[in-house]
């Protein structure tokens, strides 16, 4: 089995790595997905349409998309990530916020 990484770089990356979460979300018995969405990297944002589509659509487990880079702050600040990640929390299981 290959990882996320090389499913990423590999020849039908797209496919590869959708499949691969697909499986790791069956696996685990997930009861959510959450991926962020690192703006600078246009190959992995590229297919994140595809992941939802995949997990949410055919599997039924909820997708969040946490927007974010891991480089530039101006893009989400850690306070906007962490409610952007609490609302989603919180529609889905209910949980309690995230504390600061």
């Amino acid at each position: 089995k290959r990882g996320f990484t090389c499913q990423g770089y590999a020849e039908n990356q797209a496919s590869g790595f959708v499949a691969e979460l697909a499986r790791l979300v069956k696996e685990y018995k997930a009861n959510v997905a959450i991926a962020m969405a690192h703006w600078s990297c246009q190959q992995y944002n590229g297919i994140m349409r595809m992941m939802k589509d995949e997990v949410q659509g055919k599997l039924g487990v909820p997708f969040f998309m946490l927007n974010g880079d891991l480089l530039d702050a101006r893009v989400a600040s850690s306070e906007q990530m962490k409610a952007d990640l609490a609302s989603f929390m919180t529609s889905v299981v209910g949980a309690k916020p995230l504390s600061s």
